[in-house]
């Protein structure tokens, strides 16, 4: 091949490095990162949360804001590990009850919660507050600014839905992320993807997740088979979850008590036994 040959073939269309897809080779670094996002977009959602409870457990404000006297003040609040959660809440019609555009900024001051240290700010405001009969509709619009860990943090808009059930105490959740700048170990993602939980009065909670997310530049869809039934210590115990690839590759995630099961599937693969499997690591390491 003379180098004239070899200069149009360097610059052929078809010499393009191929778009990333699924592969046996990055499936289950992939499937961590997935099971990654289900503790992280929790992590987002409790930006609604003000403070902790004196046990430690969260404790939402969302409806139960105190009595605001000015219509804007400011709050401190120590966490369990050190560090600390600041910032304002405003009370535009200073009745002190929860209503449209009331607005809490909060700022995460080297707070840990357990193993994690969070730092970054959230700018929640309430776009919308009504009676649907005996249920409570909250619409919350947030911005996130560096929100996270070292490990991971992101940036950008979400939107919140929460029904609160008043005679049965059942509660429902609509977490919206538009197209969120999430960075992981160095890595840049994004979240397009909608995560809906509910919560029993008998403390029963389930978790779904989808549409779109982009890991390092692998687009992938996501479809809940299973809703995820989340355990005591937060995470989904059982459940199943699939991402699929433009190409038509598939992997699915599932829960389990002690660790995820993690399945490939190749895009010409149309039935359910897969071509490769994985596990994750145990939780807690056991």
């Amino acid at each position: 091949m003379t180098w004239l040959a070899a200069l149009a073939a360097a610059t052929s269309p078809i010499a393009v490095t191929a778009a990333p897809a699924l592969t046996p080779s990055n499936y289950v670094e992939t499937a961590d990162t997935i099971v990654d996002m289900f503790a992280t977009s929790g992590l987002a959602f409790s930006t609604t949360l003000l403070g902790l409870q004196h046990d430690g457990r969260p404790q939402r404000a969302l409806f139960t804001l105190p009595p605001i006297s000015p219509r804007s003040q400011a709050f401190e609040m120590p966490c369990p590990g050190g560090g600390s959660i600041s910032g304002t809440m405003s009370d535009r019609d200073g009745t002190g009850d929860l209503s449209v555009q009331d607005r809490i900024v909060t700022s995460f001051n080297s707070c840990r919660i357990e193993d994690d240290v969070v730092s970054g700010r959230s700018d929640m405001r309430v776009t919308a507050h009504r009676d649907e009969g005996p249920v409570e509709v909250t619409e919350l619009e947030f911005r996130f600014t560096n929100l996270g860990t070292d490990l991971l943090r992101w940036s950008g808009p979400a939107h919140v839905v929460l029904r609160a059930h008043r005679l049965t105490g059942s509660e429902h959740y609509v977490v919206t992320y538009r197209d969120l700048a999430v960075r992981r170990n160095g890595q840049a993602h994004r979240w397009s993807f909608q995560l809906e939980l509910r919560r029993s009065p008998i403390g029963e909670q389930t978790a779904s997740f989808t549409g779109g997310i982009t890991i390092a530049g692998l687009p992938l869809r996501l479809k809940q088979d299973d809703p995820f039934a989340i355990a005591r210590d937060g995470v989904p115990a059982s459940g199943r979850m699939t991402a699929a690839d433009p190409a038509g590759a598939r992997l699915q995630v599932e829960a389990g008590r002690r660790r995820y099961a993690y399945r490939y599937f190749s895009p010409l693969n149309g039935t359910e036994r897969p071509d490769s499997t994985s596990h994750s690591r145990p939780r807690n390491g056991r």
